[in-house]
């Protein structure tokens, strides 16, 4: 039988100190921190680091690289980090030109609103276009007939045992010359010679056999508060013809509290004179879109 030379035995060599995770010490690292540097060799380690280290794992893109260390790789996470920063700027830019878009006023109220205050002495103030308000005014300046066909709104008011009802809202679906006498305008709303919108047929058919009587019906106009009015109108300054000065309004009495669910620190109405034009009780007033009239019942 030959006999086998048994050659010297190995001897494993120690692991280098800097290849070994920094957690456990005992296996060489396979991953590297991208924030911290640390070396770790398993996910348990990788968590254990950044528990003990309150690392989040997520590079700095401002950490300070020295000319020695700087090489391609810092080069493209700073050139992507420029990127980054600039499509942000870009997006940021888009946003903010499509705000501005939303809220340019067009030619057509620009040139109603100088022509209100211009010839007709009333402050028009227009609500930002996303508002209902603004989307459900369809006033405009006729140029043939040099005449404003207003958006008009009701807001009816029943009384019933000594206490008024909430309002209720009923539009116009077709605008109404501003020639037109408030008592024929009143007398056509209650034969049910003026349109309005389908869904106030339902409110309508309750309040019709209240409205058989307009001399009966109280009519008041939603006014501006004089203290809200006078940041809107500057005062005329001598030696300047062509700057228009809307008519002061007078302060006028409120309406009791009782009368809305509002209270006068809400709204303030004024009584209407029913012989009138409805451009002569707009005369000196601040409109927000279009009137709004208020009906005692």
């Amino acid at each position: 039988m030959e006999k086998i030379e048994e050659g010297p035995a190995e001897i494993l060599e120690p692991t280098d100190p800097a290849k070994l995770c920094m957690m456990c010490k005992e296996k060489e690292f396979k991953y590297k921190c991208p924030n911290c540097s640390s070396k770790t060799c398993s996910l348990i380690c990788v968590k254990q680091h950044k528990k003990e280290l309150k690392c989040a794992g997520i590079p700095k893109p401002s950490k300070f690289v020295s000319k020695e260390t700087y090489n391609v790789n810092n080069l493209c996470k700073d050139i992507t980090f420029i990127q980054n920063g600039l499509t942000i700027v870009n997006q940021s830019r888009k946003e903010l030109s499509e705000a501005n878009s939303m809220n340019r006023i067009d030619k057509k109220w620009k040139f109603l609103r100088y022509f209100c205050r211009k010839h007709r002495n009333i402050g028009l103030k227009l609500a930002p276009s996303v508002f209902m308000r603004h989307q459900n005014n369809k006033t405009y300046y006729s140029q043939n007939d040099k005449t404003i066909f207003w958006t008009l709104e009701f807001r009816i008011i029943l009384k019933s045992g000594g206490k008024y009802e909430k309002p209720r809202i009923i539009r116009l679906s077709k605008c109404v010359n501003e020639k037109f006498l408030i008592k024929n305008i009143l007398n056509d709303f209650c034969t049910d010679k003026t349109q309005y919108y389908e869904e106030h047929h339902l409110f309508m058919n309750d309040i019709k056999p209240k409205l058989e009587d307009p001399s009966k019906i109280q009519l008041y106009l939603e006014r501006t508060k004089p203290e809200e009015f006078k940041h809107l109108i500057t005062p005329k300054q001598p030696g300047n013809p062509d700057q228009v000065q809307v008519g002061e309004i007078p302060v006028r009495p409120v309406v009791a509290a009782s009368l809305t669910p509002f209270g006068p620190s809400d709204v303030a109405l004024t009584s209407v004179n029913k012989t009138l034009s409805l451009k002569e009780i707009l005369d000196g007033t601040v409109v927000l879109e279009h009137p709004t009239l208020y009906m005692v019942i």
